[in-house]
């Protein structure tokens, strides 16, 4: 069985990446006849196994020209699965991502590749109870590590005890969480001069600790995930703050897990998140409100020998229910459940041919394994990831045209027609584009839209007349806009 997953285009490996797709794509590949591929839509390698792979996941990954993919999968009897880890319905307006989740057109996308997939799979139970109805095929499966390290030694250790570091490590997601936090932090540092404080967040995060007594505090520079895990084991209690939103309420536990691994002991918010895994007062504490916040840290700060024994807790849960490989046996039944007997038996046949030579169209492998290869960026996937967040539309140009200097791939023009000012030079490389790839329902709705702007009604009916044909989900409704037309799942479920 080969295994597809694409999920958003970046270029560090970072948390989400490491959790939901390198990590269970290494395991599941580790069974054998298992093979897995993951990479973005960016890698024309990628866009090849969309079509090619046995089963196909979209980690969260939402794009207009998936709904061309699925359609075929699905004439094909390809099974796809969709996965939804956020809740994209509730991102948090400063989050980078919020302008792309809340438009309506790519929210309605996004339904849609739920909704046409043949399964669903969440990384939380929460986002299940909310998203489930999508479709009657559903399975959560939470985020895991791969190893428990041994136990770090601390710094506090070194010191005889009389040093206690507090902490926080997080994206800009956690904005207002920190905020919350940062008075009651203010008032503990400011009676304990003993006490230190570190964070790892970006640098427009670091002045929601300046009312912090600067000769407390430490700010470390984010990274990969090796220098978060070597931060998080300087500490000796993790702070996980999350305020009560519908977006935080459908997080995952994984700074539970990491901070148990690092030796750190646990204090984080009594939310949806950390109550199926935190017991309170065992292997962590959780807070409630900001009084039981400062009351709990003071508490693991007066008491080392608690601490140490909620770490152990932590540890010895993480060691017997969280770890990747004892639950890779319940993502393999799950994808291959998707799959008739005969499919099954043709693709145990076809798997490793069709893994080789897709691996070996791609210049950038990095390999984890003998039957897992992540497609990891190269230098054309880096210019287009320069080039689409650009707020210069000349910077953004310069780095559409080095991509498609680099690759005869129908992306570049993509981008240069959806980001070009001149309404006719814009049409025009959309044009080129979709004489490139036919089957861009994105490249088409650029067209379509465009004709509109400039009166050209009968043309635009054309071009949307070829984007329901790609994609019957969409419908043209007039006077020329366009909306996504609602379908249930069953009717393209694929046979088990």
């Amino acid at each position: 069985m080969l295994i597809v997953q694409l999920e958003a285009p970046h270029k560090l490996l970072q948390g989400d990446s490491l959790y939901r797709t390198v990590q269970p794509c290494a395991a599941v590949a580790a069974y054998p006849g298992v093979f897995a591929i993951s990479g973005s839509w960016h890698s024309p390698v990628c866009q090849r196994a969309a079509l090619a792979a046995d089963v196909l996941i979209l980690c969260q990954a939402v794009d207009a020209d998936f709904l061309p993919v699925l359609a075929a999968r699905r004439r094909a009897l390809r099974p796809t699965v969709f996965e939804i880890n956020d809740d994209f319905t509730a991102m948090q307006p400063w989050n980078r991502v919020a302008a792309f989740c809340q438009n309506p057109l790519m929210m309605q996308i996004t339904l849609q590749q739920a909704r046409q997939a043949q399964a669903l799979q969440f990384s939380s139970a929460d986002l299940q109870r909310r998203f489930g109805h999508l479709h009657r095929r559903s399975l959560v499966l939470p985020n895991q590590l791969v190893e428990l390290p041994a136990l770090p030694q601390k710094p506090s250790q070194a010191a005889g005890g009389a040093c206690v570091t507090l902490g926080f490590g997080g994206s800009p997601g956690h904005r207002e969480d920190v905020r919350w936090i940062v008075p009651r932090l203010q008032a503990l540092l400011q009676a304990t001069p003993q006490i230190q404080f570190r964070s790892m967040v970006q640098p427009e995060m670091r002045t929601l600790f300046d009312p912090l007594p600067p000769a407390q505090c430490a700010h470390v520079d984010p990274g990969d995930m090796a220098s978060y895990r070597r931060f998080l084991t300087q500490l000796d209690v993790g702070l996980a703050p999350l305020l009560p939103t519908p977006f935080n309420d459908g997080r995952s536990d994984v700074k539970f897990l990491e901070t148990a691994a690092a030796g750190a002991a646990f204090l984080g918010s009594d939310a949806p998140a950390y109550r199926q895994s935190v017991v309170d007062q065992d292997n962590g504490l959780l807070f409630a409100d900001l009084d039981a916040f400062s009351a709990k840290l003071k508490g693991l700060i007066a008491q080392p020998h608690r601490r140490a024994a909620c770490v152990q807790r932590a540890r010895t849960q993480i060691a017997a229910q969280r770890l990747e490989h004892q639950h890779a046996a319940r993502r393999c039944e799950f994808l291959a459940s998707l799959l008739s007997p005969s499919q099954r038996q043709r693709a145990s046949g076809q798997a490793a041919e069709k893994f080789d030579a897709l691996v070996a169209a791609h210049a950038n492998v990095d390999a984890r394994g003998p039957r897992y290869a992540r497609l990891a960026p190269g230098p054309f996937e880096l210019a287009l990831l320069a080039g689409r967040p650009a707020s210069d539309p000349r910077q953004a140009q310069g780095q559409f045209l080095e991509a498609g200097r680099l690759q005869d791939n129908y992306l570049p023009l993509l981008y240069r027609g959806q980001r070009q000012a001149d309404p006719a030079q814009g049409l025009k490389l959309l044009g080129e584009c979709v004489r490139q790839q036919p089957r861009s329902c994105a490249a088409w709705y650029g067209i379509a839209r465009r004709l509109e702007q400039r009166g050209e009604r009968a043309a635009a009916a054309r071009a949307y007349a070829q984007l329901v044909r790609l994609a019957p989900e969409w419908e043209a409704a007039p006077p020329g806009s366009t909306r996504l037309r609602a379908r249930g799942a069953d009717a393209a479920d694929v046979p088990a």
